[in-house]
C-alpha cells in the first residue's frame, strides 16, 4: 500500500512538473529530504529521485526558462564547500569506500545550486 501511494504521488506531480519545472525542484527536495521510499520497500532500488530530476531538467530545456544563479554568500560557501570535498576525495585513504558518498554529495549539490 505504501509503495502505490509513493508511485501515485510521484506520477502525479510528473504532469506539474512539465507545466511548472520549478515544482520540480520543490519535489525534488522534498524527496531527497523526506526519503519517502525507504519507508516503501517495493520501491526501494527505484531511481524515482533520478525520475523527478530528469523530467524536472526537461521541463526546464523544454521551456527555455533555465533559473538564474544569484552568487551570494550562501552560494559561494556552497561551492567553495564542494571544492573542499573535491579535495578530500582526491587526498581519500580509501577512495573506493568513499565515492559513492562523493558521487551522491555531487549530484546533490549540482541540483541545489
Amino acid at each position: 500500500m505504501r509503495d502505490a501511494l509513493v508511485l501515485l504521488t510521484i506520477l502525479a506531480t510528473i504532469p506539474v512538473i512539465v507545466r511548472y519545472p520549478f515544482a520540480g525542484l520543490i519535489a525534488w527536495a522534498w524527496f531527497t529530504i523526506m526519503t519517502p521510499h525507504q519507508l516503501a520497500y517495493g520501491v526501494y532500488g527505484v531511481p524515482l529521485n533520478a525520475i523527478i530530476a530528469g523530467v524536472t531538467l526537461g521541463a526546464y530545456a523544454f521551456t527555455g526558462s533555465w533559473p538564474k544563479l544569484r552568487i551570494g554568500s550562501i552560494s559561494v560557501l556552497a561551492i567553495l564547500f564542494a571544492f573542499w570535498l573535491i579535495i578530500s576525495q582526491l587526498f581519500s585513504l580509501d577512495p573506493d569506500h568513499s565515492a559513492p558518498y562523493f558521487d551522491r554529495f555531487i549530484k546533490t549539490m549540482f541540483f541545489a545550486v
